[in-house]
């Protein structure tokens, strides 16, 4: 009687699970008939969207990208001419003459390479004679600047000067102003300084003059 109970059992369990994958069945063939449509245009809708969002969020980071780049090369190019090393200070007071918004970053620059201990004598020439003769404001100041900074190394700093070449001092006397303790300086130190035929021509010279 056990016995029969467990097949009786067991027969209705294998019913209820045959009746169980039957009904899945049909729900399958349901999702995938022509009557499951709607809910089938929906799904494919919602994964158009979403397809469409992420179309539409990766444009805005590829621009966002791509404004961030242009920025920050502008930000560079800026920087690189508010922050240009005193050896190319030259090159930026040319720059002002057409392009006068730079003036007031040049003058900035002049100011901190004048409060600074770390600009040689003969970055102070270049600009010296970058801007002898020139009326502009910018001009006149930088050369004013570049004489009193020369004039100044030339007394107190005897390591710089020592290193320059007969035609730095030979630039400094014809450029500096006449009777001046420059120009007397440098006529000195072009006879310490003599090394060719037409160096020791050219100090001979100023000397008779």
């Amino acid at each position: 009687m056990e016995k029969k109970n467990r097949r009786m059992a067991t027969i209705f369990m294998t019913c209820i699970t045959v009746a169980i994958l039957s009904g899945l069945s049909c729900v399958w063939v349901w999702l995938l008939s022509d009557h499951h449509a709607p809910v089938s245009r929906l799904v494919a809708t919602v994964s158009a969207e979403q397809r469409n969002d992420a179309i539409r969020e990766q444009s805005r980071a590829i621009a966002a990208r791509k404004t961030f780049r242009a920025m920050a090369k502008a930000m560079a190019e800026q920087q690189a001419v508010v922050s240009s090393g005193a050896k190319n200070m030259d090159m930026l007071f040319f720059k002002t003459e057409k392009d006068p918004q730079l003036e007031q970053i040049f003058l900035n620059r002049l100011n901190q390479m004048v409060n600074s201990e770390n600009v040689s004598l003969s970055t102070w020439i270049d600009l010296f004679q970058s801007t002898q003769n020139k009326d502009s404001y910018v001009g006149r100041t930088t050369f004013e600047t570049a004489m009193d900074e020369i004039t100044r190394i030339v007394e107190e700093d005897e390591k710089s000067f020592r290193a320059m070449t007969f035609d730095e001092w030979n630039t400094i006397y014809i450029t500096a102003p006449k009777d001046s303790e420059l120009e007397k300086f440098s006529i000195v130190q072009m006879r310490e300084t003599v090394e060719t035929p037409d160096d020791i021509w050219l100090y001979q010279h100023y000397s008779n003059s």
